[in-house]
């Protein structure tokens, strides 16, 4: 027992964890609540590659009714209850990837920051790491589906009466002549 006991000692070390921070905001800077993010651990603590290390994190609103689809990933909890504002506290160290998933309603998925790569080191251990940049969205633009029709109803239906008057027209000549 002391043996198995010792080596439990020998083998076992603190184990450091860090939290990663970030924002999404509006193209006016105003936060925006209800985006689906894509967390994933890309590589160890010593920069060995991992993988099957990803998460979903959804905003945790307290002042919106957000509603998210299954992703099929584990999610991890997003601390900050603020709007457009994401902690995520007890990842181990090592190297991830911010991905934006999904949108809140009425915008677009950002195409100009869509990943964001963070270390956490033992130097971020206890202050956590906070994305310099914020995540922008920008209202999307619907296309519709068939446009509307404007101006009546176009040449169709005038040049046909006209073509009928000149057919009319030229067979009463026929006639005269005949």
């Amino acid at each position: 027992y002391r043996r198995q006991r010792q080596m439990c000692i020998r083998d076992s070390k603190p184990v450091l964890s860090s939290s990663i921070s970030w924002k999404k905001v509006d193209n006016e800077n105003k936060p925006l609540a209800c985006s689906q993010w894509q967390l994933t651990r890309t590589k160890d603590e010593k920069g060995a590659p991992v993988s099957g290390q990803a998460w979903a994190v959804n905003d945790n609103a307290s002042n919106a009714n957000c509603s998210f689809q299954n992703s099929g990933l584990q999610n991890k909890q997003d601390v900050d209850s603020a709007g457009g504002s994401f902690k995520v506290n007890d990842l181990p160290l090592g190297t991830y990837t911010i991905e934006e998933v999904r949108a809140p309603d009425g915008y677009a998925v950002s195409t100009d920051r869509y990943k964001a790569e963070v270390v956490l080191d033992a130097a971020s251990a206890s202050t956590g790491v906070t994305v310099k940049d914020a995540f922008i969205n920008y209202p999307s633009v619907k296309t519709p589906e068939s446009l509307p029709r404007t101006g009546g109803s176009g040449i169709g239906l005038p040049a046909g009466i006209a073509a009928a008057i000149i057919a009319f027209g030229c067979a009463l000549l026929r006639r005269q002549r005949a």
